[in-house]
């Protein structure tokens, strides 16, 4: 067997990805394809978007009222499914936090998470969310 240790722990303590998350005014507008394109037909479908959940994660798409509420950002009002965040989970946010301070990262709190706002190189919002 491969020891994949050096790949799957990580100092800032992710130990799974929970939801990929898009954006997109009308999330409902594009329930019929990502049903098709992950095999799922349960859709939860809420004011705040849809959300579909495959064998390890949540892929979920927001509106950008449902941005704003869960991760404090302005979604692109423009029409199209646009990636927006990832988000992690981790045993305790406390070290996490610790350590993105030290090393110079700018975060915030909205709705229990630890948000690390999209920047250069990055591309879009991780989110971290504490996992029992």
């Amino acid at each position: 067997a491969v020891d994949r240790a050096s790949l799957t722990g990580h100092a800032n303590g992710v130990t799974a990805l929970r939801r990929v998350v898009f954006s997109e005014p009308n999330a409902s507008d594009f329930q019929y394809w990502l049903q098709d394109v992950m095999n799922q037909r349960k859709v939860g479908a809420h004011s705040f978007g849809i959300e579909l959940v495959a064998s390890n994660a949540v892929v979920a798409v927001k509106s950008p009222a449902g941005m704003r509420a869960w991760y404090g950002v302005d979604a692109p009002a423009e029409r199209g499914l646009r990636m927006a965040a990832l988000v992690f989970g981790v045993a305790d946010l406390e070290p996490l936090k610790a350590l993105l301070a030290e090393n110079g990262v700018d975060t915030r709190e909205q709705a229990g998470r630890v948000i690390v706002d999209a920047a250069p190189g990055q591309g879009l919002l991780f989110a971290f969310e504490e996992v029992q």
